[in-house]
């Protein structure tokens, strides 16, 4: 909880096969911190705080699929499409970038940060 009396607000995407975790991704919003840089980069932006596939399943897709769920649920609940976070593995890149040249996703530069944002509709 935060000085302000706000919590973040996390929503978890858990993909299940034969009872085990194969996949994982946590949507944040209301990233509420007297810090203005803190501010800038994540007012009224839900995130991908963190996503996980396992090894044996990366070909499947399984984060894209979840990207696409998170954007859903971040339009309806909070009338704002996803956002990457600031600091992506080169693994989360990749994906993203395949969103861009499907032009299901834009990319731009915040403060020397790559960022990017899901299309508010994703087919």
């Amino acid at each position: 909880m935060y000085d302000t009396g706000d919590e973040d607000e996390l929503t978890y995407f858990v993909d299940i096969e034969n009872d085990n975790i194969i996949g994982c991704s946590t949507l944040r919003f209301n990233v509420n911190s007297n810090n203005p840089e803190t501010q800038k980069y994540f007012r009224n932006k839900p995130f991908v705080d963190w996503t996980w596939t396992d090894a044996n399943h990366i070909k499947r897709n399984l984060a894209t699929r979840r990207l696409y769920l998170m954007n859903q649920v971040a339009l309806q609940k909070y009338g704002f499409p996803l956002y990457s976070g600031t600091n992506l593995s080169p693994e989360a890149q990749i994906v993203w970038e395949k969103l861009v040249a499907q032009t299901k996703a834009k990319k731009f530069d915040e403060d020397g940060h790559n960022r990017y944002t899901l299309l508010a509709k994703t087919e």
